[in-house]
């Protein structure tokens, strides 16, 4: 409005005009809130959170008739016809808010706060800002809190073979082998990487969170134990509560221990892990695997291929999102920055591994599941797949897959490992410069992101 044209006006044309002014500013005052929280302004925000639902989480398109975006509010439908319920509705002048404070609420209380139209407005912590006076060279991490997750529970070679992760080599594969056989089973190499990873990121000032201990699974004992002590409460409990129909009891009851592992238990583990991190809250997750050629299978011999690559969320399907528990999560993965994030220190881990290993980085098509199954990035080696740790661990997190180790040059340099002694892990150099690797991509994703 130009002041000049106030002059030949009356004072009730001035009236009218201020009153005018008012509303407009009152109007509009929500949109220049949001445009100073995000100072990329309200379109290019909508216009990102529609990229990321694209290119990240609507895998093959299968969501786009359950989602609904556009500049007022985001949808999500359920299933049913010919009308579909809205399971989630959240407007644009939310988006801001949620996506800053859903990781500090569990899902039942985001769900209260999505139907009333009313979240609390609630002070954040930044636990790095807090710590920034202690700070220096020797410990910057110190205020972070990072999770290792150690893929599989197996200490021992019996474990490994009824989680059906290990590999057993003779001198038919190898004439050179110093013994007649020898073994690995990734349930150990992953924990003693995490076990060598955790002390160099204590050292850097981390604290650090391990989902589970040598030999255990996720609830702090061996799996032998839990059959023992936990197995019949369990089953017990979810057939009362009709989680489980009598029919699924039964077969559960009377099935042997490697097929009551597969068909139940390491789901169970699943959950309890994802449980552990998201109620510790942690600023980073680190997920370690160790991966096999997967066309070699059954197992007959090693194989000359070794990629490393590293997975984050992303691929969701409708089923992810059909209850209000799942269009929670994928609400916090559309409106917040965790995928970036994800992404970005994904890249870091590939590039580290892949030198420091001298391991090419995969591309879409070296797996027939990263090109069925995965949606490549800007990042060589990265892809977005829809695992349970990468779709329900809140926040920003790397799942690696470290090497092949049933690589003809990898599993003799893997072999030592085969001990439940956690101490002979610090001897493998090749953990260690895995554990390394890991190391160098957190140290260099907070350095870029101070």
């Amino acid at each position: 409005m130009q002041i000049a044209l106030l002059k030949n006006k009356s004072l009730t044309q001035i009236k009218v005009t201020s009153f005018q002014l008012y509303l407009s500013v009152k109007k509009w005052t929500p949109f220049l809130l949001i445009f100073l929280i995000n100072p990329c302004g309200f379109s290019q925000s909508l216009e990102k959170i529609k990229l990321r639902f694209s290119q990240m989480l609507n895998f093959h398109g299968n969501l786009g008739e359950f989602v609904k975006i556009d500049t007022q509010r985001i949808l999500i439908l359920g299933k049913r016809k010919p009308v579909p319920d809205t399971l989630i509705k959240i407007d644009h002048k939310d988006w801001q808010l949620f996506a800053s404070q859903c990781r500090k609420f569990p899902e039942d209380s985001l769900i209260k706060f999505l139907k009333s139209g009313n979240f609390p407005q609630i002070n954040s912590i930044n636990r790095g800002q807090k710590a920034l006076s202690k700070i220096n060279s020797e410990k910057p991490l110190y205020g972070k809190r990072i999770v290792l997750d150690p893929g599989h529970i197996a200490g021992n070679l019996s474990m490994a073979k009824t989680e059906g992760k290990y590999l057993l080599f003779t001198k038919s594969h190898n004439k050179s082998m110093r013994s007649d056989s020898a073994w690995i089973a990734e349930g150990i190499l992953t924990y003693q990487t995490a076990a060598i990873l955790k002390k160099m990121l204590e050292e850097k000032g981390a604290e650090v969170l391990l989902t589970r201990e040598a030999g255990e699974s996720a609830f702090g004992i061996q799996y032998s134990r839990w059959l023992q002590e936990k197995k019949q409460i369990v089953l017990d409990s979810l057939l009362s509560c009709g989680v489980l129909t009598k029919a699924r009891y039964q077969k559960l009851n009377t099935s042997d221990n490697d097929i009551f592992f597969r068909s139940f238990f390491k789901e169970l583990d699943l959950k309890k892990r994802i449980e552990k991190i998201n109620n510790w809250s942690p600023d980073l997750t680190l997920i370690i695997h160790f991966n096999v050629d997967e066309k070699n299978a059954p197992w007959l011999g090693p194989t000359t291929k070794n990629f490393v690559m590293a997975f984050i969320p992303g691929c969701l399907t409708p089923e992810n999102i059909e209850t209000k528990s799942g269009s929670i999560r994928f609400l916090e993965l559309l409106l917040s920055d965790d995928i970036e994030k994800s992404g970005e220190i994904a890249g870091y881990l590939v590039d580290e591994l892949s030198k420091n290993l001298q391991i090419p980085k995969a591309n879409q098509n070296d797996a027939d599941y990263l090109i069925e199954n995965c949606m490549a990035t800007s990042r060589a080696g990265v892809f977005a797949r829809n695992l349970a740790l990468c779709r329900q661990v809140k926040g920003v997190l790397a799942y690696g897959e470290c090497l092949y180790q049933d690589n003809d040059k990898e599993f003799e340099k893997l072999s030592s490992t085969a001990s439940e002694n956690v101490k002979a892990a610090g001897e493998n150099k090749r953990l260690r410069w895995v554990a390394t690797s890991y190391l160098s991509s957190v140290l260099t994703f907070y350095d870029k992101n101070k």
